[in-house]
């Protein structure tokens, strides 16, 4: 996955997590964000300032 989306492999180890998990990462790396967008993997991400 770190490779596919080119981002940190610590980030992609929490997403890798979240995904195991069945819940979302909470993350404030916009560039991780933006990286995922449209990709499969980004319901899997929460926004750290959607959060209510």
């Amino acid at each position: 996955m770190g490779v596919r989306v080119q981002q940190a492999v610590y980030d992609c180890v929490y997403l890798a997590l979240a995904v195991n998990q069945g819940c979302q990462m909470v993350t404030a790396d916009e560039r991780f964000i933006n990286a995922l967008q449209g990709d499969a993997l980004s319901e899997h991400l929460c926004w750290v300032e959607d959060l209510p």
